[in-house]
């Protein structure tokens, strides 16, 4: 799989070219897309995202639904072909929700994720 390169959520150019990257590197740089993204930002696949990004403005997320959508959307990265395994925590006064774990994409190491998302909602 081959893919452009993005550097800061821009293209990266280098030489005045386009960088293209394949294999893992495309992979890392899916899931680290991938679970940002609101449900249905993406017209041509609006089953794309997480819909707890969005909240409804009053009430805080369901943590379970996170963990569900969350695991769904790096489960369905392409290039992922199995998940190693993901630890979540959620913060109550934040609405943050912290995700530690690992997948495999066929190449000899895991790819690891480490990141903390906020989840829409709350007063």
């Amino acid at each position: 799989m081959i893919d452009l390169k993005l550097d800061d959520d821009d293209l990266a150019v280098e030489n005045g070219d386009f960088v293209l990257i394949e294999g893992s590197e495309v992979t890392e740089q899916l899931l680290s897309m991938r679970p940002r993204i609101p449900r249905g930002d993406i017209a041509w696949d609006e089953r794309i995202g997480l819909t707890v990004l969005l909240g409804d403005g009053d009430n805080d997320p369901d943590f379970l639904l996170a963990k569900l959508e969350y695991t769904f959307a790096i489960a369905t990265t392409p290039g992922v072909e199995r998940v190693g395994f993901l630890n979540f925590d959620f913060s109550d006064v934040t609405r943050e929700m912290t995700v530690d774990g690992e997948v495999f994409d066929g190449s000899d190491e895991p790819i690891q994720i480490k990141e903390t998302l906020f989840l829409g909602g709350g007063q």
